[in-house]
């Protein structure tokens, strides 16, 4: 996985590395978002962040993968994102392209493989180091299960040029 992902031009950046729905609020009256809960934060890859947001979706206690958003939602959510992206850093958000939706889409999907094995790997270590009554066998069980059944056809993905 390290061989196929070192070299795919994910740059790394501050993470968040735990963006479960229970860890995005949203103040209406401000209009904006805080992130709360940094406990896993820490320098990684972008679409790992990206990546492991999308397997957050499937939840936590009870892990449901019908609920990993479809390429659709992910290339209007992605896009939504560039956009964002761009505007932080003084560019047009007219400046997103379809190929960079797409090159993000399949960057970000390729590192919901890392996100299932590190997820998988953290829950094998919390079977023996947690003392929280929760089924971290279960859960390393499901996760690589995902891994598994995506990985031959996300790592086939080719990467778009920028």
């Amino acid at each position: 996985m390290h061989a196929h992902l070192e070299h795919i031009g994910s740059p790394v950046v501050f993470c968040h590395s735990d963006l479960l729905m229970n860890n995005i609020v949203y103040n209406k009256e401000t209009d904006r978002l805080a992130f709360i809960d940094y406990v896993f934060a820490m320098y990684n890859h972008e679409h790992y962040e990206l990546g492991n947001h999308f397997n957050e979706y499937a939840g936590v206690e009870v892990l449901d993968y019908s609920q990993f958003p479809d390429k659709a939602y992910q290339l209007d959510w992605l896009r939504y994102y560039l956009e964002q992206k761009a505007k932080s850093q003084g560019r047009s958000q007219d400046a997103v392209a379809d190929s960079d939706v797409e090159r993000c889409y399949v960057l970000t999907n390729k590192f919901t493989l890392a996100s299932d094995l590190f997820c998988g790997l953290w829950a094998l270590a919390q079977t023996k180091l947690s003392l929280i009554d929760f089924g971290y066998l279960e859960y390393a069980q499901k996760r690589f299960e995902h891994y598994l059944s995506r990985k031959e056809e996300l790592l086939a993905l080719p990467v778009p040029d920028n």
